[in-house]
């Protein structure tokens, strides 16, 4: 058995790509699986020497493409992107029916390219194949007074996932999805691409293994409220700067004694924001520009303990964030949107405090209330994070993918 890992998002340790195979990749070699690891053609050295990526892939997993047309420009990028991984999957080494193909992050142009090819093999040389959604899939909450929530397609010049993901998973015959199982790693994001696709999709367990050993950080003093990640603007890194000179004011964080963290390591993505952030650091700011490997990344969850995500309402809606899961793992309570996936996540454990509006007041009015009761919250995250890992982790990962080989 051979595992064979592609991820053409492959690049550098910036997100969940490198963290993931990290992960996997070391609970193979302690099952003594051989692993092929494929990653876009421009990923790092650094990844290349620690995890043997193999630059290969030549279309980036983010590349949106570049035809502009506003009519018909979705559709052009998407096929040129689809044809361009297709022609890269077919000069993979030919996989046997034994192997155990696993494509983490899928979107449209991929899942296109991921369906043409399996279905290409002979069903007796087929491989076991599983593709994780680590996005959302593009419905729109509607609007909707009571009842169950109901979602729309949007049109696809402004947003065309919903409708590629629908017409790509739409190619696969009964035959080909014996071999072929599409999963996310939280069962709220399955259901939704369930619900889109009308296929079945599975929630595997989540693959990162969290810390050695769960730390309560009840009776913490002073309390480190951090925004880590990759900052993006769906991600509300525009309101950082007042959110934090809030906080500094704030009479509850003054007396508690509140320290503020936060990790950009890639300050060019926003430079005019993450100009007014360096202009905020002083000894209660601590401003991290510096990439991060597994050791470190892990240090930095180590110094928070109230986890910050003001993240866009809308954009989370339907949306997973995988900072969450490392918060859950590790124990860490979170200040996250209201009525959204990641608020049904926190809701489940009981480890949250939410924000209604997308704004640096109200965000920093849930984080103020959080603080007021920073124990018990801390306490419940704690317990929370010892649940969840007794169900996830590399090694429940493994189990249930190699559960897929044996249907």
């Amino acid at each position: 058995m051979r595992l064979m890992y592609l991820d053409p998002g492959m690049q550098n340790d910036v997100g969940h790509h490198a963290n993931y195979a990290r992960a996997i990749l070391n609970e193979a070699t302690r099952r003594q699986i051989q692993v092929d690891l494929f990653g876009w053609h421009g990923v790092t050295a650094a990844l290349q020497a620690e995890l043997g990526a193999i630059p290969f892939f030549r279309w980036y997993t983010y590349t949106v493409g570049y035809q502009n047309n506003p009519i018909s420009g979705w559709l052009m990028n998407f096929e040129q992107g689809w044809r361009v991984l297709l022609e890269d999957l077919r000069k993979l080494p030919t996989p046997s029916p034994d192997d155990i193909i696993f494509i983490p992050s899928l979107w449209p142009s991929w899942l296109m390219a991921v369906v043409q090819w399996i279905s290409n093999i002979p069903a007796d040389r087929r491989p076991t194949v599983v593709g994780e959604f680590a996005s959302e899939c593009g419905l729109q909450p509607a609007p909707r007074r009571d009842g169950p929530p109901q979602y729309a397609v949007p049109d696809p010049r402004t947003d065309p996932r919903a409708t590629l993901y629908h017409y790509a998973a739409a190619l696969l015959d009964d035959d080909v999805r014996q071999r072929f199982t599409l999963c996310t790693f939280e069962r709220a994001v399955s259901t939704l691409f369930q619900t889109l696709l009308d296929v079945e999709i599975a929630s595997l367990p989540w693959p990162i293994a969290g810390p050695t050993a769960i730390q309560s950080r009840a009776n913490r003093r002073p309390i480190t409220a951090a925004f880590l990640g990759f900052q993006r603007l769906d991600k509300g890194y525009a309101l950082v700067p007042q959110i934090v000179q809030q906080l500094l004011r704030d009479r509850t964080c003054r007396k508690v004694g509140v320290r503020l963290l936060i990790h950009n390591a890639r300050p060019d993505e926003c430079p005019e924001i993450h100009a007014a952030v360096r202009a905020l650091v002083r000894p209660q700011v601590q401003l991290d520009e510096s990439p991060v490997d597994g050791p470190r990344w892990q240090a930095l969850l180590d110094k928070t303990d109230l986890m910050i995500c003001p993240y866009d309402p809308k954009r989370y809606a339907a949306a997973h964030s995988g900072l969450t899961t490392e918060c859950l793992a590790n124990g860490i309570p979170m200040i996250l949107p209201a009525d959204t996936v990641l608020s049904a996540i926190a809701a489940r454990f009981n480890v949250g405090t939410c924000f209604d509006q997308w704004t640096a007041a109200s965000v920093s009015a849930a984080t103020v209330k959080a603080i007021d009761r920073f124990d018990t919250l801390a306490e419940r995250s704690y317990h929370a994070a010892g649940e969840w890992k007794k169900a996830n982790g590399p090694a429940a990962f493994f189990e249930a993918l190699l559960q897929l080989t044996r249907r």
